[in-house]
């Protein structure tokens, strides 16, 4: 979904993962399924031109990089 060309449903989609990232039990799973590299994806794709899907998309990552330092 994260790769698809209709901006709304990557936006949505970057918002959910967003929502599973606050669950501590999700988070490993997401990271393993290459998640965050998707998002980096996003978030270069979205730059300047789209504020607010680039916000999202640095939430979700920041929200999985998190994991990764406390753990």
């Amino acid at each position: 979904m994260l790769d698809h060309t209709l901006r709304d449903l990557v936006f949505y989609s970057v918002g959910i993962l967003i929502n599973m990232s606050l669950h501590a039990g999700v988070r490993p799973t997401l990271l393993q399924m290459d998640v965050l590299m998707k998002l980096i994806d996003v978030l270069r794709d979205a730059n300047l031109e789209d504020m607010e899907l680039a916000k999202v998309a640095a939430k979700a990552i920041h929200n999985l990089q998190g994991i990764e330092q406390i753990n």
